[in-house]
């Protein structure tokens, strides 16, 4: 048989509906309701619940309205505004905003900033670390032996 402090804790956790109540503790719920006035007024207690719980909720058909005006109010933003370029596209249209630049020079230039930096990782890679601990050692300038072995 199930106890009265048990079933108060279910009817607080599934409500007055014994059918959303587990499976193996149904039966003996009804029985315990039929016989004991205490397990009466938990479930009476949990039906005023319910019915609160039932007012306050929103129809199930305004979530789905209300997103169907978000994706359409999304979608009519998106149609509004105009195509914008990406990246390197993006780069080359800003530039050529400002008078006639021809895309070639914008490959030159950016492949030459790329070699650029590539040298620079190079040359602190293989940069040799001065042998002295103070600092105008560390600030003077060190020959770099890149392609003499």
């Amino acid at each position: 048989m199930i106890r009265i402090e048990l079933f108060r804790a279910m009817a607080a956790s599934y409500g007055a509906d014994l059918e959303r109540w587990p499976t193996a503790l149904r039966d003996e719920a009804r029985r315990l309701a039929q016989t004991s006035e205490a397990a009466r007024l938990a479930l009476d207690e949990a039906r005023t619940i319910d019915a609160a719980l039932d007012a306050a909720s929103v129809q199930p058909d305004e979530p789905a309205a209300a997103l169907a005006r978000l994706r359409a109010g999304v979608a009519a933003r998106i149609a509004a505004a105009p195509a914008r370029p990406v990246g390197l596209a993006r780069f080359a249209a800003w530039l050529m905003q400002f008078g006639r630049v021809d895309p070639v020079w914008i490959g030159m230039a950016t492949g030459s900033g790329c070699v650029v930096a590539a040298g620079l990782m190079i040359g602190a890679a293989l940069a040799p670390t001065p042998e002295a601990e103070d600092l105008l050692a560390l600030l003077q300038p060190v020959p770099m032996h890149i392609l003499a072995r």
